[in-house]
């Protein structure tokens, strides 16, 4: 697995837009694996809050990890649910997650923003979870401590 992440001194054209917006797609298009190996689903889950946005926001220590389990010989799935594209993409591939609105929770009944979950729906979710091999272990990261 190698990573790449510059920073392009003009905004990108149409092309490297469109071309960012399916990288981000195909994360949630991985065929069966025919790997005898253990398969391991790493998931980067939802955000759930009154706004996010994507500036750059990739799960870096997931992917290390995924590199890792995969240079152990697993077989390694990643689940983005951050991966959705975007309504209205901004430049360098930063946009504003997709938000699907939710009832806030007690504690921010009073706040004055519609809170929501921010990322794939559950339906495009639960295809990605049919479209994998049953998984020996499944691995979570989290934004927040």
């Amino acid at each position: 697995m190698r990573l790449c992440f510059t920073t392009p001194p003009n905004p990108p054209s149409a092309e490297v837009r469109e071309f960012s917006q399916s990288q981000r797609r195909s994360s949630l298009r991985q065929p069966p694996s025919p790997s005898p190996n253990p398969c391991l689903l790493l998931i980067n889950p939802w955000i759930y809050d009154v706004a996010a946005y994507d500036f750059f926001a990739r799960p870096l220590g997931l992917l290390y990890l995924a590199g890792l389990l995969e240079a152990h010989g697993f077989d390694v799935r990643l689940l983005d649910c951050l991966a959705a594209p975007y309504a209205r993409p901004g430049p360098y591939g930063t946009g504003r997650y997709p938000k699907e609105v939710l009832p806030p929770p007690a504690a921010l009944a009073g706040f004055p923003r519609r809170y929501g979950r921010y990322g794939i729906s559950e339906a495009s979710f639960h295809q990605a979870l049919t479209q994998m091999p049953p998984p020996a272990a499944i691995l979570v990261t989290s934004l927040m401590t």
